[in-house]
């Protein structure tokens, strides 16, 4: 049986172990638990537990796991370097114009997904452009903009970054970097498509000669038309004041976009921007 002294902390020579300092001058939480490892181990009974405490006051501490942070992007030049530090093949293909956008941008091969990217003055001008984009960006301000496929929208300082498509590889790669997208792909629906957009579908569908299948629903939402026209008269034609209820849909064929408007059920249809 051990022996002390009242007043004098028992002697072992294996009841302390080295630590080193942590930042700030703060010894670590391991010479706390060799204190109460040693007052434990001299009261009978708790030899198990001053063991136990012991063996974990002098374990090694564990090294913090290093934190992936994405790249600072402000630059066409920065995004290249990214992209490519990633493992991507990018090439330049050219300048792209987009009215909407009031600037010209440049179009990139990005491991072969056709890339578009816009360098607005600063990073404020780019907001004032990307707030007014409806969620799944296929309007500003309720203008449709034309996409030769499903947008993705990605901001970082001035660039406003776009990939038309639906490849998951670019879509990961970009946000990986860029952050998530601005635009938000609508779900997918559980159940048919309501028959004004069937209706849709199978109008462009027979002016492009081309079968219903080959026509990708890009997005389709309710609307409230303001007159029995749909808010698209034709030239002499007499339109009844009344509000009408319907759908508007995008569609996708032929490597163009297209937005109809429709009554509840298809029967009154019309393109806007005209036929088809």
């Amino acid at each position: 049986m051990l022996r002390h002294t009242r007043g004098e902390a028992p002697t072992r020579p294996w009841s302390r172990c080295s630590h080193r300092r942590v930042r700030g001058g703060r010894r670590d939480v391991g010479n706390l638990l060799t204190s109460v490892t040693s007052a434990l181990l001299a009261v009978r009974g708790l030899p198990l537990l001053g063991l136990l405490l012991l063996t974990a006051a002098c374990a090694p501490a564990l090294e913090p796991t290093a934190v992936f942070e994405p790249p600072r992007i402000e630059s066409l030049g920065d995004l290249q370097a990214a992209l490519e530090e990633a493992g991507a093949e990018v090439a330049d293909l050219g300048p792209i114009e987009f009215e909407a956008f009031g600037l010209p941008g440049r179009r990139w091969s990005v491991n072969e997904a056709e890339v578009w990217v816009f360098t607005f003055p600063d990073e404020a001008a780019r907001r004032r452009v990307t707030e007014r984009l409806s969620p799944d960006g296929l309007s500003l301000e309720g203008r449709p903009l034309v996409w030769p496929d499903r947008p993705n929208l990605w901001g970082a300082g001035p660039l406003l970054v776009a990939y038309p498509g639906t490849d998951g590889g670019a879509i990961l790669l970009l946000s990986g970097l860029l952050g998530d997208p601005l635009t938000k792909a609508p779900a997918p629906a559980d159940e048919p498509f309501p028959p004004a957009v069937v209706a849709a579908i199978r109008r462009l569908a027979e002016s492009l000669g081309m079968p219903p299948t080959e026509v990708q629903v890009l997005a389709f939402e309710p609307a409230t038309w303001p007159d029995s026209c749909l808010g698209l008269p034709q030239e002499g034609e007499g339109c009844l004041e009344v509000e009408t209820p319907g759908w508007r849909v995008t569609l996708h064929a032929g490597g163009e976009t297209h937005v109809y408007r429709t009554d509840e059920v298809g029967t009154n249809l019309r393109a806007e921007g005209g036929v088809p």
